[in-house]
């Protein structure tokens, strides 16, 4: 069964499109709180490694690259070359280590995504 992804806007007043809670699949990131959880277990992720799956899931019909995310996840800071590949190798181990589904996906040669 294909996922889909539905935006739910948090109940309380005043909530902006990033407090919005985002469902993929058995994810749910609860981006008011720099919650997420895979099915009901809530993943221990850096902030780094929660902004990194939020910007996967936001845009989630698309391939990322390197690039993109160095500028919105890491917001231009200077970094290592691989810093992005050791971010998201570290998050796939929290997110999809021991699961059927694998979500976080390498697109070789141009960037990740997630899909179902």
């Amino acid at each position: 069964m294909k996922s889909s992804l539905r935006a739910r806007a948090l109940s309380r007043r005043g909530s902006s499109a990033d407090d919005t809670e985002l469902v993929f699949g058995e994810l749910r990131i609860l981006p008011a709180r720099r919650l997420a959880y895979r099915a009901d277990d809530e993943l221990s992720l850096t902030p780094r490694e929660f902004d990194l799956l939020h910007h996967l899931v936001r845009n989630r019909d698309r391939v990322i690259d390197r690039g993109e995310l160095m500028a919105k996840v890491w917001r231009g800071e200077p970094s290592h070359t691989n810093v992005v590949d050791v971010h998201v190798r570290k998050l796939r181990l929290k997110v999809d280590e021991g699961r059927e589904t694998k979500y976080i996906r390498t697109i070789h040669g141009i960037g990740y995504t997630i899909a179902d």
